[in-house]
């Protein structure tokens, strides 16, 4: 892609440019967002851990999140397979 990317500047004149697609774009424009993604999620994990000067607790707290989803899900799951009451038409 770097060669593509060096004879479309000798080739092509200044006013006509390229911009990849599909895939190709995926692989260069996703490198810097892939990363800010990671720079975020580390200030995420490691902002708890100075003031609490623990890393177990903070850990517990991110761990629990999933934890209640996954017990919200089995709930819900329960829920719906609890066997209803039906009321007898009244006239």
């Amino acid at each position: 892609m770097a060669a593509l990317e060096e004879v479309a500047k000798e080739v092509l004149p200044p006013e006509i440019g390229f911009d990849w697609a599909d895939l190709s774009y995926q692989k260069t424009g996703f490198r810097w967002g892939r990363n800010r993604v990671r720079a975020v999620a580390g200030v995420c994990v490691l902002n708890p851990c100075c003031p609490l000067r623990s890393w177990s607790l903070p850990f517990s707290v991110l761990l629990s999140v999933p934890i209640a989803i996954c017990g919200a899900f089995v709930w819900s799951d329960a829920a719906r397979l609890r066997p209803r009451r039906v009321r007898p038409n009244r006239v």
